[in-house]
């Protein structure tokens, strides 16, 4: 233990020194790219796994890039435990010459990622993410916004789409509704000011059916 080092920011530093270190307060999990390096966390990354003691009252967010995506990719796995293990084994059997081309050195980096990436896994994945109520793919709606993963109310958008149901309820044509958008300079998601009936209709009927 004396060999290991622990760094922490004020903030944090000062809630662990007062014994108010728990995992429920850990959003966030980053894994760097260190090149081989990571194999020195891979004992670490075992534990919190086996353990399950990230992500049972929020969620935490895998936040890896190169090596560390690789990390994070074994996670989100039915099996994570195995799926790592496997990883770990594909990584350090896998062996490069000097004579490997571009390509040679893609296939095998390829031959690891298939070795623990499982079939099921992005379906496994985007599954868990919706069963959180969380976003996992398509255009943000006009009204909304995307935040920490869910959808969330934006309230500039929001004060357009009050207009549009006010206009709508008082009998305004959808192309009606387009020129008083337009009017008072509404910004639809793209970036556009002009509005489209079938925009207006859109929102309404999405509106409309949520309500």
């Amino acid at each position: 233990m004396s060999q290991l080092k622990i760094k922490a920011g004020k903030r944090a530093y000062e809630i662990i020194k007062d014994g108010g270190f728990n995992y429920d307060s850990i959003s966030a999990y980053f894994g760097p790219a260190v090149g081989p390096r990571w194999l020195v966390s891979s004992g670490f990354d075992l534990a919190l796994i086996n353990e399950n003691v990230l992500g049972r009252r929020r969620i935490v967010h895998l936040i890896g890039s190169s090596a560390g995506a690789w990390r994070f990719a074994a996670w989100l796995q039915p099996a994570a435990s195995l799926c790592y293990q496997k990883l770990l084994d594909a990584y350090i059997n896998v062996k490069f010459t000097r004579a490997d081309t571009p390509a040679a050195v893609l296939e095998k980096l390829t031959q690891i990622i298939n070795a623990y990436v499982e079939d099921d896994a992005l379906p496994f994945a985007l599954a868990h993410k919706k069963a959180n109520g969380e976003k996992t793919g398509g255009t943000v709606p006009f009204g909304y916004k995307v935040r920490s993963g869910k959808l969330s109310r934006n309230a500039e958008e929001q004060k357009a789409v009050s207009l549009i149901l006010d206009l709508s309820r008082k009998g305004q044509s959808l192309r009606g509704i387009c020129r008083e958008l337009e009017a008072a300079g509404v910004v639809r998601k793209q970036g556009s000011l002009t509005w489209h009936p079938q925009v207006v209709a859109d929102i309404l009927q999405r509106e409309l059916k949520a309500a």
